[in-house]
């Protein structure tokens, strides 16, 4: 809600307002699952990137990297643009990855994406705003390619900011974990018992 509420009015005017309250209603219910695809599937591009971290990234919930992610977006783009973010950018921060939720993934409707969350992702994203008045290929595109390397001239604005967001939201929770885990570790290790 607390990014929907501060442009309420330019949601509902671009008829965005229902279909972003459907996916946070989904992040709400079915987020809580790992952030990251625990299933070993060759064809995710993101699993083979994080195998080696997957399992301390597990323990970031996919609702708290979403709405990380979503504060980062409009973090970038507001300092970019003097304050002005297109809820677009929110819709595409919050649904990107919408594909690692287990019950979608093994959804036989979905089954034509091979396991790739970024395009079961842009799908679900695409059913919810299929009654649409306008086109949002570019929210679907950006969607499905975050974890594709960058094209030499690709112009999507909100593939950019979601790469650049995405990318800060797992540094920050990384960061968390590691913390975490020295304070954890130098707890174990109380250096007066090992002088005497």
């Amino acid at each position: 809600v607390q990014f929907i509420v501060p442009d309420i009015q330019v949601f509902r005017r671009r008829s965005l307002l229902s279909g972003t309250i459907e996916i946070l209603k989904i992040l709400e219910q079915k987020g809580n699952c790992p952030s990251v695809v625990l299933t070993i599937v060759k064809s995710d591009g993101e699993s083979q990137d994080v195998t080696s971290i997957r399992n301390l990234l597990a323990h970031i919930s996919l609702k708290d990297h979403t709405l990380r992610v979503a504060r980062y977006i409009i973090k970038f783009i507001s300092t970019d643009y003097h304050g002005r973010v297109d809820q677009s950018a929110v819709i595409v921060a919050l649904s990107h990855d919408l594909g690692k939720i287990p019950e979608f993934r093994n959804d036989a409707n979905f089954k034509y994406a091979e396991g790739d969350h970024p395009l079961i992702s842009a799908r679900i994203v695409s059913e919810i705003f299929s009654s649409h008045p306008y086109s949002l290929e570019f929210i679907f595109d950006a969607i499905e390619s975050h974890h594709r390397p960058t094209r030499k001239n690709e112009s999507n604005y909100f593939l950019t900011y979601l790469k650049r967001a995405d990318q800060a939201a797992r540094s920050e929770e990384l960061d968390g974990l590691i913390d975490n885990a020295n304070a954890k570790w130098g707890e174990l290790f109380l250096p007066r018992e090992y002088l005497n």
